[in-house]
């Protein structure tokens, strides 16, 4: 994958709709390497402050991601509080 100031760039898209300019530096990463590898991640809740912890395969897509984040945040606010 060719990656560009953080952004993945699309096979579709023009390298002007990326803002690359002469002299700009473009990554090729070897996203194989990561395929099937267990991630941990750190979510920040910004209305709350509060921090989710997740382990997530590498190839999961932002949605599931965002489905995992949900899910996670749904058990926390109906865990029994400790008394």
């Amino acid at each position: 994958m060719l990656v560009y100031v953080g952004h993945e760039l699309e096979d579709n898209r023009i390298l002007p709709y990326y803002y690359v300019q002469n002299g700009s530096t473009l990554r090729l990463v070897d996203d194989t390497s990561m395929r099937g590898q267990m991630l941990r991640i750190n979510v920040m809740l910004t209305p709350t402050g509060n921090t989710i912890r997740l382990e997530v395969d590498s190839q999961l897509t932002t949605n599931k991601v965002k489905a995992k984040i949900q899910d996670q945040e749904s058990d926390t606010v109906s865990a029994p509080k400790a008394a």
